[in-house]
């Protein structure tokens, strides 16, 4: 039954705007081989991913989800991106409560509520807009502008490696089998090397986005919608007050008055909007600390 709800509360974290992989990005699943990946993890890295996940565990009981991370399912690989990005946030210096409350709590609201609101074969764009908007509104209420925009765009990051994650997860757990490792400890280590794995592909990204140019070729208009209208949300929940400060009436003002990126057709966001989201994330941008 605990895995039951668990799984049932991964599903309900969906959100929409999964990104579109340009060419560039076709050519990350070159890494999914694992000798290659293997070569690329440190063993500083492994014992980072190690403390890290034992942090995410002790928190969150997310150990009776390992199991399930090598079955051929697309909720699944969506469910360890959901997982790595809580990962990766608590690298980068979240609290595994912090992250995990982000990502498995007011995503998941985020979504229901736009559910609600909207129906998403009618009009998918203001859907996926509000969900966007509100989980950055909650998040920036939750724990601050800087915190959810680490965490929010580690979840975009590990969007983009989930199946070569997956992959990579897989054939780690048949090499652990075959070295003689029991079931259980063959499923965890493979998980952690998992996550070493894709602290080196989000590197690989990263790199390729230090400066304005790379981070124009990797990031699609697609995705930038998604990461402008994540900030526009946060901003909104920082400068709007108890009175007047539920979400989903914010993003209407919001939608209405024409502050968000309302569709992903080429050409829809401005220089300008690519601009601020480089400068003012530091996972793209070094100068840019939290």
């Amino acid at each position: 039954m605990q895995l039951i709800s668990l799984l049932l509360s991964l599903i309900l974290a969906v959100m929409p705007g999964i990104p579109i992989l340009a060419p560039m990005k076709d050519a990350i699943h070159e890494y999914g081989v694992s000798r290659q990946a293997r070569e690329m993890i440190t063993e500083e890295q492994l014992a980072e991913v190690a403390l890290a996940m034992e942090e995410l565990q002790a928190e969150s009981g997310m150990l009776d989800f390992f199991p399930l991370t090598l079955l051929d399912d697309q909720w699944q690989a969506l469910s360890v991106a959901y997982t790595y990005a809580c990962f990766y946030s608590v690298y980068d210096g979240l609290s595994a409560a912090e992250a995990l409350r982000i990502q498995f709590g007011v995503a998941g609201r985020s979504t229901v509520i736009s559910m609600i609101l909207y129906d998403l074969s009618v009009e998918p764009m203001k859907y996926d807009a509000n969900q966007h908007f509100t989980w950055g509104f909650n998040s920036a209420k939750n724990v601050g502008l800087e915190k959810s925009r680490i965490h929010q765009n580690n979840y975009e990051l590990a969007v983009f490696f989930m199946y070569p994650s997956v992959a990579f997860i897989k054939e780690r757990y048949t090499d652990f089998l075959g070295e003689g490792q029991g079931e259980w400890e063959a499923r965890w280590n493979a998980w952690l090397e998992g996550g070493a794995f894709g602290l080196n592909l989000r590197e690989i990204v990263l790199e390729e986005c230090r400066d304005i140019e790379g981070f124009n070729r990797y990031y699609s208009d697609d995705e930038i919608m998604d990461l402008w209208n994540n900030e526009k949300g946060r901003q909104a929940g920082l400068n709007t007050g108890l009175v007047g400060g539920i979400a989903f009436l914010e993003f209407r003002k919001a939608w209405d008055s024409g502050e968000l990126i309302e569709n992903y057709e080429p050409g829809t966001v401005t220089a300008e909007q690519r601009e601020y989201i480089f400068e003012n994330t530091h996972l793209w941008n070094p100068t840019a600390k939290p």
